[in-house]
């Protein structure tokens, strides 16, 4: 009985001992991917993120169809235009895919508000797809900051479309992109108004509304030197914050904002009293600071988009950050992102291609 008792046991020990190397070996060559799924080296798994469990809304959500049945969130798979051509009010906004730069054009029933204008080599797409709607007109055109990457195709914007209101922050910035955009709007007159942002400026429209956040980190008309060989100036701290309210949804759009800029915004609601925002646009092409993480907390967005030409320039904590807050995140460098909504909270449309 004794041999075959210890018998049992050694077939029972090598057993486990087999099982524990083959999960180990499972588990060695996974990686968390950044829209936070687990997947293996080569898997490509970062097309789109993953649904949070707990979804603004009711009803389940089938990861197969990624199609809510609830009826109050839908995700992919449907033509924007078509599925809200019958709603009373209307906002499609599109995350452009650039690269490593940003520009994003929201159309607001009649209103079109164009933020950023990408490098100068981005301006014929720029151009195309305004065109393609059939868009002539601008009505709000809001550059973050003047970094090239911001501002590159400002001045042909303001050249071909007719611009109505400018808004940009206080300062001056030595570079020909900078003197071409302001060239450019001296030549259209009266036609176009420019506003350099010193305080907190709201902008009603017919259904929904602007709020543009200025720096005072910075002395106002501060005159940089950033195009000069060897000049370190950082300008990222200067990015207009624009908060865009639709009904009953709302987007927070952070420029290129980093620690400092993060930690005066996050100033603002020192009481710990964080507005509400169903979209955060992360800031500056995937870098986190620890300011930005507390915002993304309070926040708690159902969605982050990433503006970025590369996975390898999003950070580790950035991706651990939106996943903690549950937000589904997207990477524009899998595609052009557009996210439309009726201005309900139970009607909502996310696209990447």
């Amino acid at each position: 009985m004794s041999m075959c008792l210890w018998k049992y046991k050694l077939c029972v020990c090598l057993c486990l001992g087999l099982l524990v190397c083959l999960c180990c070996t499972a588990c060695s060559d996974q990686v968390l991917n950044p829209d936070g799924s687990i997947g293996r080296p080569g898997d490509n798994t970062t097309s789109q993120s993953p649904v949070p469990s707990s979804p603004v809304g009711s009803g389940q959500i089938s990861l197969e169809t990624e199609k809510q049945t609830g009826g109050s969130l839908v995700i992919g798979g449907q033509d924007p235009e078509e599925m809200f051509k019958d709603a009373p009010h209307v906002m499609h906004a599109e995350f452009l895919k650039t690269g490593e730069s940003d520009s994003i054009l929201i159309r607001m029933d009649d209103t079109v508000i164009l933020v950023d204008t990408a490098d100068s080599d981005d301006y014929g797409a720029l151009k195309n797809k305004l065109t393609g709607y059939g868009i002539s007109t601008i009505h709000h055109l809001i550059i973050t900051h003047f970094d090239n990457d911001h501002i590159g195709s400002a001045a042909g914007i303001i050249k071909d479309f007719d611009v109505k209101q400018i808004y940009i922050p206080d300062y001056v910035r030595d570079s020909g992109l900078y003197r071409n955009m302001m060239s450019a709007i001296e030549a259209k007159g009266e036609g176009t108004t420019l506003h350099r942002v010193t305080e907190d400026v709201e902008i009603t429209l017919d259904f929904g509304r602007l709020w543009l956040n200025p720096t005072h980190l910075y002395p106002s008309g501060e005159v940089l030197g950033q195009d000069t060989p060897g000049a370190a100036v950082e300008e990222n701290n200067f990015s207009l914050i624009t908060s865009i309210y639709f009904g009953d949804v709302s987007m927070l759009l952070l420029g290129d904002a980093e620690e400092a800029r993060m930690a005066e915004f996050n100033a603002l609601f020192s009481e710990g009293n964080y507005p509400t925002y169903t979209l955060v646009k992360t800031p500056h092409h995937g870098s986190y600071d620890k300011h930005l993480g507390a915002s993304l907390s309070a926040i708690r967005p159902r969605y982050c988009v990433v503006m970025t030409d590369t996975e390898s320039k999003v950070e580790a904590g950035l991706v651990t950050s939106m996943r903690a807050s549950g937000a589904a995140a997207y990477y524009t460098y899998n595609g052009e992102i557009t996210f439309s909504t009726d201005g309900s909270a139970t009607k909502r449309l996310l696209t990447q291609k």
